[in-house]
């Protein structure tokens, strides 16, 4: 086989896998994460007052919480970019923010919840980072 026509299919599977991951991605945005019975994802917190979520590998973690009301959740980036919490469209964020500035490598941001409910956030420049905070009585 010529190294041209090598060439040409390496090219074609890399567009494929790139096409494929892009997808994956588009795909996951705008979907609701929600931590209901549904959500096997979904961290149990609600023993702790306070709770830590790493931003790291451009993902929050754990990206799906359930807590206590009153219970203080930090998020600490630990990435080598920078990372920020920002609510997701809704009129009752829960005391995250509508726009946070970014945070450096070890740089933290907290919200106490003092409110009962579901609580969606992403991080601005990195659109597919999103998590959730349920709060319960």
């Amino acid at each position: 086989m010529k190294k041209s026509t090598i060439g040409i299919i390496i090219g074609a599977a890399l567009l494929v896998i790139a096409g494929v991951a892009v997808w994956m991605i588009v795909s996951s945005l705008g979907k609701p994460i929600t931590t209901s019975s549904e959500n096997p994802n979904v961290v149990d917190k609600t023993n702790a007052k306070e709770v830590q979520v790493v931003m790291h590998d451009l993902s929050y973690s754990p990206s799906v919480i359930r807590i206590k009301k009153g219970t203080k959740v930090t998020w600490t980036n630990q990435d080598s970019v920078g990372h920020n919490v920002v609510a997701n469209d809704a009129p009752d964020t829960g005391g995250i923010p509508k726009s946070a500035p970014l945070l450096g490598r070890g740089q933290s941001t907290s919200v106490t919840f003092s409110r009962v409910g579901i609580f969606t956030y992403h991080c601005t420049p990195h659109a597919f980072m999103q998590g959730s905070v349920e709060v319960v009585d």
